[in-house]
């Protein structure tokens, strides 16, 4: 947050001359660019510790959009997402994070595995029993 408050008080007032707009506009970029990507490679990677949200043992394998707990290994990506398939689910796979279908996982050397299909038989609605609206 103070890096935030320098920046915005560093700002000069905005002149009227286009050119010297245009001058500031670049040097300010130029300043920022770095910092601005290393947010965002910081968004992307693997958090620190690197460390399952669930059983705090296990390798970050799988970050979950959906889930309070974002990160995930293996084994506990299984067993939380076999009850939720329908999660926005990423897979740390060659450096980066990839998005995977509900019926993939990785394993523990960094592979999409196919798991088949994910949900539970107590998840499963019967069609003749369903009622509609």
């Amino acid at each position: 947050m103070a890096r935030c408050d320098e920046f915005l008080s560093s700002t000069n007032v905005p002149s009227k001359n286009w050119e010297t707009r245009m001058v500031n506009l670049s040097s300010s970029w130029d300043n920022n660019r770095k910092l601005l990507l290393e947010a965002l490679l910081n968004c992307e990677s693997l958090p620190s510790p690197d460390h399952c949200g669930i059983c705090l043992e296990g390798k970050t394998l799988i970050r979950c959009h959906d889930c309070p707990k974002k990160f995930f290994c293996s084994s506990c990506d299984g067993y939380v997402h076999s009850l939720l398939p329908f999660h926005n689910r990423d897979g740390f796979v060659g450096g980066f994070f990839q998005a995977i279908p509900p019926t993939v996982t990785i394993d523990e050397n960094g592979v999409k595995q196919n798991i088949g299909k994910q949900i539970s038989k107590r998840n499963k609605v019967s069609l003749k029993t369903a009622t509609v609206y």
